[in-house]
């Protein structure tokens, strides 16, 4: 899993897991707020934080921006294994800097929440053919204390009754989007929005 943390960040931003069917630049209306899988980088830069009042300086940042050498550590998450580089993957966070009335700073990861349950993010493009702009493929997230009903609850709402149990699968023509239940205490779960593209192929099985 490298550097992707269970939920690391001591703060997230709120962003509700909701469903616009036939969105205009996504596959089947598949996505996270605006987040849509198939949107393109460029326009995922475009977005603004959802909540800019009550975190203005949280922002996006990407493999291989100059912003993540900056950012230090919790952007190691970003970093690429050689087949992940070969096949042009690009993963993409949010990040906030992070103040206290001690005076310390430092960057931090930003998450998402899904209903009251808080799980880091991360977004991954892939380009669907050679020289064309890298799309949004994958939105990961992961958490603890989050039983795997209580996510089931939270999505069956926008998609209906899960197919599977474990991991719970909602199947939407080229999309998917799995909830599964990790072995070991406190609850932890991975819940992924995936493009099933040929370009995907290979990049799908990460272990958690």
């Amino acid at each position: 899993m490298s550097a992707f943390r269970l939920l690391t960040s001591t703060v997230a931003f709120v962003l509700l897991a909701s469903v616009k069917a036939g969105a205009a630049d996504g596959v089947k209306g598949l996505g996270i707020g605006d987040f849509r899988l198939g949107m393109t980088l460029t326009a995922f830069r475009g977005l603004s934080h959802p909540h800019p009042t009550q975190w203005p300086k949280a922002f996006a940042a990407c493999t291989g921006d100059k912003e993540a050498d900056e950012i230090g550590t919790p952007a190691r998450s970003l970093d690429l294994r050689p087949d992940e580089q070969a096949r042009g993957l690009v993963r993409c966070e949010f990040f906030f800097w992070e103040e206290h009335d001690d005076e310390s700073h430092f960057y931090s990861s930003a998450g998402l929440l899904l209903g009251d349950y808080t799980l880091d993010a991360q977004f991954e493009f892939l380009a669907n053919a050679k020289g064309a702009e890298p799309r949004l493929a994958r939105i990961r997230l992961q958490g603890r204390d989050f039983p795997l009903a209580k996510a089931v609850t939270e999505l069956a709402p926008l998609y209906g009754k899960p197919a599977k149990p474990n991991p719970a699968e909602w199947r939407r023509g080229d999309g998917k989007i799995t909830a599964t239940a990790l072995p070991g205490p406190r609850d932890r779960i991975v819940i992924e929005f995936l493009a099933l593209t040929a370009a995907n192929k290979g990049v799908v099985k990460r272990k958690p």
